[in-house]
C-alpha cells in the first residue's frame, strides 16, 4: 500500500428543519485524521464530498507540509446544491441512505482518478452486521453481496474488506495495544432517527447480552448470493450487459427487472392505485383564467405583484412528474425508495442526471432500430 486518500466529510445535521453543515468540526476531525495517517509514513489525500455535485469531480489534493496554512477551498454553488439536495429530503432515512450512496461513488471516483484499481475498506463484522439488516429494510437487499462479500467490482474498482472478519472491539483493542488513536468522527444524524441508526442501537444493545448476535447476522448474510451477479458471471457474452444494466445513482446492477408475479410488481401496481395521480393534483392547483394571468416573466402570477394575490407559480406537475419517472426507471429499487422521499429530482448530481439522460437516449435509439435487426 503505497498511498492513502482521505475523504474530507461535509458533515451535516437538522435543527429546525434546516440543513446546516458542521465545516469547524469537519475539519478539526480531517486535520487529526490527516496527522495521524501521515505520522506513519503515507501520503495522504483530501477530497471533498461536494464534489459529487459537480459534471467533472476535481483530483484530489496531496497533503504537504504547508497543508495548515493551505484552505481547500469548495466552490459555493456546488455547496449550495448540495445543501438543497439534502435539504429536499424528506426523511432522515432518506438523507442518511443517499449520504452513504454518494459517499461512496466519491470515493470510487477519488481511487480511479488517482490510478488505483484496488480499495481497501476498513468495514468489520460490526458495521457489516448493521449494513446487512439496515439495507434490507431499506429495499437493498439484493446488493447485500456486492456489500458485505470480501471482495466487490463497482465501476471498474476493485473493493476490498480485509478487517470484515473481525470485531470492532477486537480492533479497538489491538489499536490500543499499538497506542493508535482513531478520531471519532462527528456524527451525521442523532440517534434513532433513520433506519440505519435505529438497526445500530438495536444490534449492539443485543450483542451485550447475546454475544454471538454479530457473528450470527454476519455469516447468515455472508452467505447470500445475488441471481443478478450469477447470471452475469455465467453469461458467455461480454456485451449482455451495457450500461442501462446498472442503477445511475448507486451503479449497482439494476434489480427491477421483475416479472408481473413479483414482489416489486405488487408494490408498484399498490402505489399506482393508492397515491393520487398527476392529473387529479394539477386539477387542484389550476388557478383559472379568470382568476389571474400568467406573468410575461414567467413564475408568479399578476395577482401576486401587489404583495397579495394567489401567489400561486406556474408549475407544470405533469413534467415534474414524468421527469421523476424518467430517472426511476434509471435506478435500482433501493435507490427508488430513496428518491420517493426526495421533493425534487432534478436536485440530483449532474453526473446522475446525465447517466439518466444517455440511457434515455439509448433507449429511444434502441426502439427506433429494432425493427431492423436481424
Amino acid at each position: 500500500m503505497e498511498n492513502i486518500f482521505v475523504l474530507k466529510f461535509l458533515f451535516l445535521w437538522k435543527t429546525e428543519c434546516v440543513l446546516c453543515t458542521a465545516v469547524d468540526e469537519g475539519c478539526e476531525h480531517v486535520h487529526k485524521v490527516v496527522e495521524q495517517v501521515t505520522s506513519m509514513g503515507f501520503p495522504c489525500y483530501i477530497a471533498m464530498l461536494e464534489q459529487v455535485m459537480a459534471l467533472q469531480p476535481h483530483l484530489p489534493f496531496l497533503r504537504t507540509q504547508e497543508w495548515k496554512e493551505m484552505k481547500h477551498t469548495v466552490d459555493e454553488n456546488l455547496r449550495k446544491k448540495f445543501c438543497e439536495l439534502f435539504s429536499s429530503c424528506k426523511t432522515a432515512s432518506a438523507q442518511q441512505d443517499l449520504h452513504d450512496q454518494l459517499l461512496q461513488t466519491v470515493l470510487k471516483q477519488c481511487a480511479y482518478s488517482l490510478g488505483f484499481r484496488k480499495m481497501f475498506l476498513g468495514d468489520n463484522s460490526t458495521t457489516l452486521s448493521v449494513r446487512i439488516l439496515s439495507q434490507v429494510a431499506l429495499g437493498r437487499g439484493s446488493q447485500l453481496p456486492a456489500r458485505v462479500h470480501f471482495k466487490a467490482t463497482s465501476q471498474n474498482v476493485e473493493v476490498y474488506r480485509p478487517m470484515r472478519e473481525l470485531l470492532e472491539n477486537e480492533i479497538i483493542d489491538y489499536l490500543n495495544l499499538q497506542n493508535i488513536t482513531v478520531p471519532r468522527p462527528p456524527t451525521f444524524q442523532p440517534n434513532c432517527t433513520s433506519i440505519a441508526s435505529c438497526t445500530e442501537e438495536f444490534v449492539r444493545c443485543l450483542q451485550k447480552d447475546f454475544p454471538a448476535t454479530i457473528p450470527t447476522i454476519f455469516r447468515t448474510g455472508d452467505k447470500l448470493v445475488s441471481t443478478t451477479e450469477t447470471a452475469k458471471e455465467h453469461d458467455s457474452s461480454a456485451d449482455s450487459f451495457t450500461n442501462d444494466d446498472f442503477c445511475a445513482l448507486c451503479a449497482s446492477n439494476l434489480d427491477t427487472e421483475k416479472g408481473e408475479a413479483s414482489a416489486l410488481n405488487a408494490t408498484v401496481v399498490s402505489q399506482k392505485y393508492s397515491s393520487k395521480r398527476p392529473q387529479e393534483i394539477l386539477q387542484q392547483n389550476a388557478v383559472p383564467v379568470q382568476e389571474c394571468s400568467k406573468d410575461p416573466g414567467g413564475g408568479m402570477c399578476h395577482c401576486a405583484r401587489g404583495g397579495g394575490g394567489c401567489g400561486k407559480t406556474e408549475v407544470n406537475v405533469d413534467q415534474k412528474w414524468e421527469m421523476a419517472k424518467t430517472v426511476e426507471q434509471c435506478l435500482c429499487y433501493g435507490c427508488r425508495v430513496t428518491l420517493r422521499d426526495l421533493a425534487d429530482t432534478g436536485l440530483l448530481p449532474a453526473k446522475v442526471q446525465a447517466a439518466v439522460a444517455e440511457q434515455k437516449q439509448r433507449k429511444i435509439m434502441r426502439e427506433q432500430i429494432q425493427d431492423f435487426l436481424l
